[in-house]
């Protein structure tokens, strides 16, 4: 049975690079695991939304473009990426601390859930973002973890990362581990 879950996940991943489109925040993470998996995170640096989606995304929500706000962000937007290349380099490479191998990892499964934010804390009428979560859980050395992209949008018809990763350590409790 494991094997054929594994079939078919390969098939799945196949078939989402082979469209090179995540449609789905599930198929987002799933791209997003086994780039970690085959140490390939320059596929996945490429779903970066560029600073054009951004400022069309933005356009969509009420965001002024041509406001100071904007136009810093637009000069930050490289570190930004930077940032987060480095932060997914160190999730790749920096694994001695939880003592477990991306070579050696399976997936289990992609959860996405949603979370409504307000642009603005204290303006209750302040214009309200809806973020996507995506957990992507998997298992390496007989420990759980939670790969999670903590801010993914839709740009059209494609899904992208956000600034947000982080790597969780599930305590499995039946076995105190």
């Amino acid at each position: 049975m494991k094997k054929i879950k594994l079939l078919v996940v390969f098939f799945l991943f196949a078939f989402i690079v082979k469209s090179n489109a995540q449609k789905t925040p599930e198929e987002l993470g799933t791209m997003a695991f086994f780039a970690f998996q085959k140490d390939s995170l320059e596929n996945f640096f490429r779903l970066k939304p560029s600073f054009a989606e951004l400022k069309k995304f933005g356009q969509k929500m009420g965001i002024d473009s041509l406001s100071d706000q904007f136009k810093d962000f637009e000069k930050r937007y490289p570190l930004v990426i930077e940032f987060f290349k480095k932060k997914c380099s160190n999730l790749l490479n920096d694994t001695l601390e939880n003592k477990f191998s991306w070579k050696n990892a399976n997936l289990q499964k992609v959860e996405k859930r949603d979370t409504v934010l307000l642009l603005n804390n204290s303006d209750t009428n302040s214009l309200r973002v809806t973020i996507t979560i995506v957990d992507i859980h998997f298992t390496s050395e007989d420990k759980n973890f939670i790969l999670r992209l903590g801010d993914t949008f839709q740009y059209g018809e494609i899904w992208k990362p956000g600034n947000n990763i982080e790597l969780i350590r599930v305590k499995n409790t039946s076995n105190g581990g």
